[in-house]
């Protein structure tokens, strides 16, 4: 319900927001000339600002969920190698 209210919220100043920055601008990227109004540059500038924060983001939870499993075999390997060691020394065989 909460995220209905602030959508709502947002898609009002949103509203707002386009219907008082009309203002026909040209934006100069190298050779590329684009016109369009005030509003919508920004919006679009802020919506590829928000979906590269994105891609950034999700790029370091893979490298991260790559780093656990790594950790999680080590941690395996060290766990058997743990249970082998006590098993010598409840033996009495250290060697």
């Amino acid at each position: 319900m909460i995220f209905l209210i602030l959508g709502l919220l947002v898609g009002g100043i949103t509203v707002i927001f386009i219907s008082q920055n009309i203002i026909p601008v040209t934006v100069f990227l190298f050779n590329w000339e684009i016109h369009g109004s005030l509003s919508l540059v920004l919006i679009v500038s802020i919506l590829i600002g928000a979906v590269l924060a994105v891609l950034s983001f999700v790029s370091e939870m893979i490298d991260n969920s790559q780093k656990i499993s790594n950790l999680e075999t080590h941690i395996k390997a060290l766990e058997g190698d743990n249970k082998v060691l006590k098993e010598r020394i409840s033996g009495g065989s250290i060697l």
